[in-house]
């Protein structure tokens, strides 16, 4: 207990958010899931602005049940930039009891030790099962590449984000 005092004291408890996930339901909390999450760009994210496919899969495992969300977008015009904008949007998850979610959010993004994308996204469920309830997602997505982002971005471009998140429905 008193390390997490210091880390608190120390401002290291929020990045920390993003690196471990969380393995009880805080109180209040409806569900809390770890999630994978994946995307690919093609062709890769440059510098600058061309037209990319978006492919994203995100994976959550809730205890007893598990969800997806699989999001095509294609011919959108991106950039790395793109991926560090705040966006504002909505996305249906498929629960494994046969409902879904639909989630409208916003979303913010920080680039961290030159390579790490920091993902906050917070939104409401606006239909189905948990309509009504707040969301927050959290997620650490790495670029597959094997320089800094920025050096990715400059050169051959970055082909795919991917990372570990936690989801949670409050």
């Amino acid at each position: 207990m008193r390390r997490i005092g210091s880390l608190l004291a120390a401002g290291l408890a929020v990045p920390a958010l993003f690196l471990f996930p969380a393995t009880a339901h805080a109180q209040g909390t409806a569900l809390t899931c770890s999630a994978t999450e994946t995307v690919t760009y093609s062709p890769g994210l440059r510098h600058t602005t061309q037209a990319v496919s978006i492919e994203a899969q995100r994976d959550f495992s809730c205890g007893s049940r598990t969800g997806y969300v699989h999001q095509t977008i294609p011919n959108s015009p991106s950039s790395c930039t793109s991926l560090l904008k705040a966006t504002t949007g909505q996305y249906t998850i498929t629960w494994s009891n046969g409902n879904s979610s639909t989630i409208s959010y916003n979303r913010q993004a920080t680039l961290a030790l030159g390579t790490v994308v920091l993902i906050t996204e917070t939104g409401t469920v606006t239909s189905g099962e948990f309509s009504g309830q707040s969301t927050l997602r959290t997620a650490t997505l790495t670029p597959n590449i094997t320089t800094t982002f920025l050096t990715a971005c400059m050169a051959s471009g970055v082909p795919s984000v991917s990372g570990p998140g936690i989801y949670q429905i409050i």
